[in-house]
């Protein structure tokens, strides 16, 4: 009698601990108030996935790139195996020593799987009885069965007509997938694999079709290059394309005509079945932050040397010198189109160009402007298309710098004042036509100082305390030892104008057209003191300026109050 309580305690503890195992993973989700969204776990421990490759040939010599891709991208899912539909040289020949090479040539590409392969025959491998034999001698048998976790695969040979013996071959098959059938009837999914699919241009599939009903089953073939998908009697059909086979691909993929492989995930009884295009697997380690910044340094550069025109309107020759130093491990490729409004403006030469540079290499290629002081009103831009290994990288649009705008000096200490809100918000032609009119009476004005950042930005929307559909004036003094034009630049968020000596030097300076990009232009400056003022407007959202100037010598001096210190 204890024996008995002790078995039937025995029993009751499996039972709990199968329960634990089913459902702690949602009782700890709900009594640990996890945030999650509450689905069923897995509960299948033989739940599995393997991959169907599909065909080869039949065409296709020149894509092995699509195919190696395909296992490339297996390898990254990591199924347990991996399956052929058949096709995998491109036969039709009897000559050994060519069949052998075809095949040699598969197996080299193939063998790059990680996992195990099963192979499939079809009219391609075995197209003669001399190619049947070399099967049967070098791959193998030509249809069979196995068992995988409780699942059963019967591949069958739908070349078997190219025995020596074709009645017996095609009767022997008959016998042996029948027979695998009436003895495999309990496997919890049923898999039957073969080239062409008999299901669809064959009388010999109603005897087997037969067989297979009340099984769970899902019936692969291939041949057609084309992927279709049909179910009847509760049986799956599905017949898998190309994985690089000759096809000219259409963009409607309800047509099936693209390459593909397919990967299939077994969990209890059901198969669920991904169809996957090559190209669209990438591995972990597809975006490493070396090869970013090896990326990021190797787009082309561009280095201006535009000297300034004359005030009296003559013209210069300038250069935009575009560098390629290529740090990546495949060639860079950049195509450069120079863009202007007005040619009579800016004669640009040439208005097009390509530079290419190999791993390691350094290239350029240099633009001639020609252009006036007219010129300056209007800046040309330049577009870069950027590609890495043929493929695009990435698409740049820019205003040409005429000075380097990182060597160039930002004037940090200012004062501001003379504020006064826009009238009218609801026209922004009307506000901007304020703006322009508008004039600051600078006796009545009060004055604060205020101090750019550390990146030289002026930030009037904090000193403000975040007005909109406001105009400022923000002065500061610069100091010349001696009379010159230089070139300057500003960057503003939304309006700005530039006025030296209270005379506006520069054109409207508009966020909507310049993005936060570096307008230049000529500033004349007399020997002392030169009152420059930047008056600026926010309609909404960030307010602020940068002011540079072109200064490598350091000769200028700059201070928010004129002082006597450098008269002298």
């Amino acid at each position: 009698m204890r024996k008995c309580t002790n078995i039937l305690i025995a029993i009751i503890i499996s039972m709990i601990a199968f329960a634990t195992i089913a459902f702690s993973d949602e009782i700890f989700l709900e009594r640990e108030n996890i945030p999650s969204i509450k689905k069923s776990f897995p509960s299948d421990p033989d739940k599995f996935t393997f991959a169907i490759i599909g065909d080869k040939t039949g065409g296709g010599q020149g894509n092995w790139h699509i195919f190696d891709r395909a296992i490339e991208e297996i390898n990254e899912l990591n199924p347990d195996f991996a399956i052929t539909i058949g096709d995998h040289i491109q036969g039709y020949i009897e000559d050994l020593d060519t069949i052998k090479s075809m095949w040699n040539e598969y197996i080299e590409h193939i063998s790059k799987l990680n996992i195990p392969a099963f192979l499939v025959p079809g009219n391609h491998d075995i197209t003669n009885t001399i190619m049947y034999n070399y099967w049967k001698e070098n791959l193998g048998k030509t249809y069979y069965s196995f068992d995988y976790k409780g699942c059963h695969f019967l591949v069958l040979n739908t070349e078997e007509h190219q025995a020596p013996d074709k009645e017996a071959a095609e009767k022997a098959l008959l016998d042996f997938a029948l027979n695998d059938i009436q003895k495999n009837r309990e496997a919890r999914h049923f898999f039957v694999f073969m080239h062409k699919p008999l299901w669809i241009d064959s009388n010999k599939w109603g005897t087997i079709e037969e067989a297979l009903k009340g099984i769970k089953a899902t019936v692969f073939a291939g041949h057609w290059h084309q992927l279709m998908y049909e179910k009847k009697d509760d049986i799956t059909y599905i017949v898998i394309g190309s994985t690089g086979a000759g096809i000219t691909e259409i963009e409607v993929p309800q047509l099936g005509v693209f390459h593909h492989f397919a990967m299939v995930s077994v969990e209890d009884r059901e198969a669920n079945i991904a169809i996957i295009k090559p190209g669209n697997i990438l591995p972990e380690n597809i975006s490493v932050r070396e090869t970013h910044q090896r990326l990021r340094d190797s787009w082309v550069k561009f280095k201006p040397e535009m000297p300034l025109p004359p005030i009296t309107g003559e013209t210069v020759n300038g250069k935009l010198i575009a560098t390629i130093k290529n740090k990546a491990d495949k060639p860079i490729i950049a195509k450069i189109s120079m863009i202007g409004d007005d040619d009579a403006l800016w004669k640009i030469r040439p208005r097009e160009m390509v530079i290419k540079a190999s791993p390691g290499e350094e290239s350029q290629s240099v633009f001639e402007l020609i252009y006036s002081v007219d010129s300056i009103s209007t800046h040309p831009k330049y577009v870069v298309e950027g590609y890495y290994a043929e493929n695009l990288l990435g698409r740049q649009e820019e205003f040409v710098s005429f000075v380097d705008t990182g060597a160039m000096r930002k004037v940090s200490e200012w004062v501001t004042g003379g504020t006064i809100s826009f009238p009218n918000t609801e026209d922004r032609e009307a506000a901007v036509s304020f703006f322009t009119d508008h004039k600051i009476d600078d006796n009545s004005s009060s004055w604060q100082n205020v101090s750019a950042n550390d990146k030289g930005s002026v930030d009037l929307d904090s000193i403000y305390n975040k007005p909109n559909n406001t105009i400022a004036y923000t002065k500061t003094f610069i100091y010349s030892p001696k009379e010159e034009t230089i070139w300057g630049a500003i960057i503003a968020d939304d309006l700005a104008t530039v006025l030296v000596n209270d005379r506006e030097i520069t054109p409207l300076y508009d966020l909507s057209k310049w993005r936060g990009k570096a307008m230049f232009f000529p500033i004349s400056l007399k020997a002392g003191w030169n009152q420059t003022m930047v008056k600026s407007a926010d309609f909404t959202g960030g307010w602020n300026f940068t002011f540079m100037l072109n200064d490598p010598d350091s000769q200028l001096k700059f201070s928010s109050q004129t002082s006597s210190e450098f008269d002298e």
